[in-house]
């Protein structure tokens, strides 16, 4: 899996240098097989072992770093304008003890476009295509799924 640096940044306030972090990685048990320069960012592939699949995005492997290095994970400010629901969704748990907190939210009249220039430059760092504003949001969870075509 490849993660930015840059992009880990924005949830750890760290300066640690790439080389450090990259033994660090390897000795809390995510080897790092390669590191790339890319612009002004440095992208790590880690290798991922089958039971930590939390680690699989950059918000997973940014708690890691926060874990690290002691300091804390810190999630960017989102605001959406919040307008009258036109409708809901029933949300049934079978096992509250499996899936303690569940949240949803409904958004209605997306337009769905070509994402932000800096959105489509960090995917693209990553080796991965962008799609959509849409698709490309999830990035930071799960857009390290998408291949490049």
């Amino acid at each position: 899996m490849k993660i930015s640096y840059e992009w880990i940044r924005e949830y750890v306030n760290t300066k640690i240098r790439t080389d450090n972090l990259r033994a660090m990685l390897t000795a809390a048990g995510h080897e790092v097989t390669a590191v790339e320069q890319k612009g002004s960012d440095v992208i790590f592939e880690i290798e991922v072992t089958a039971n930590r699949p939390d680690c699989l995005c950059h918000i997973g492997m940014a708690r890691e770093v926060a874990a690290i290095t002691g300091k804390p994970l810190r999630f960017p400010k989102v605001e959406l304008p919040i307008k009258k629901s036109r409708g809901s969704i029933e949300v049934f748990l079978e096992d509250k003890s499996a899936c303690p907190r569940y949240s949803v939210r409904v958004l209605t009249d997306a337009d769905v476009s070509a994402s932000a220039k800096w959105v489509s430059k960090r995917i693209e760092s990553l080796g991965l295509r962008p799609v959509n504003n849409i698709v490309d949001i999830t990035a930071p969870f799960v857009g390290t799924f998408y291949k490049s075509s």
